[in-house]
């Protein structure tokens, strides 16, 4: 099972000076309006270990990102067929769902919006041809309708599970200090989380975690 969610990076800047680099201008509800990057990390659970991040400028919403996310990890073996990801309302569209199964054979757990319609998503699945003539393809379909449709009812129940991504990101800002970023090129940006997600992975390595212990390491 995987976790995926996204959060600011938020350059420091002195945005009253003329900036030799332009930089897009990108938005967060805790933040406002900022200029930076949005990181989108990826971890394996139950071990919470760093599997993949990614780095977007601006903040392109969740939900256009999240196919290309699946569709990388597909490639780099990190999803496999029957694969479960977890992902926040932000990441919620029909097409995310629907091609998640049907291209990417994985099973989309994306909490729903209040205005997603359940029943028109449902009835998009329907077994490819090519499963029609497989056993094990369709078995494998078969799978993933019947988990999907027991998630959409029960989808409150992935909540505790997914939050802890949220400690692993103030984990990230307060205690390994990438809240406010000091780079200023792509370059060095993406070397500097880097290292963080590198930190991350040692320190979920030696045994913190637990959301209490997380919780306490970001108070630190």
């Amino acid at each position: 099972m995987k976790i995926v969610d996204s959060t600011s990076l938020v350059l420091d800047l002195n945005l009253f000076r003329e900036q030799k680099i332009s930089y897009k201008l990108g938005y967060s509800p805790g933040k406002g309006y900022y200029k930076g990057y949005k990181l989108i990390l990826v971890v394996e659970y139950p071990s919470l270990k760093p599997v993949a991040f990614y780095l977007h400028e601006g903040s392109q919403h969740d939900s256009k990102l999240f196919l290309r996310i699946v569709e990388n990890l597909r490639i780099r073996w990190i999803l496999r067929n029957g694969d479960r990801i977890i992902a926040d309302k932000g990441f919620c569209d029909d097409e995310n769902y629907w091609k998640c199964v049907m291209l990417h054979r994985v099973e989309p757990c994306i909490f729903p919006k209040n205005n997603l319609n359940v029943r028109r998503v449902n009835g998009r699945f329907a077994h490819p041809f090519p499963a029609l003539k497989n056993k094990n393809l369709k078995r494998l379909y078969d799978k993933l309708f019947r988990r999907f449709d027991a998630f959409i009812k029960s989808w409150e129940r992935f909540k505790t599970v997914r939050s802890i991504i949220e400690d692993l990101f103030k984990v990230m800002k307060k205690a390994l200090s990438m809240d406010k970023v000091h780079r200023y090129t792509e370059r060095s940006i993406a070397k500097f989380v880097s290292m963080i997600v590198l930190l991350l992975g040692i320190i979920i390595s030696l045994g913190f975690n637990k959301k209490e212990e997380l919780q306490k390491l970001a108070e630190m």
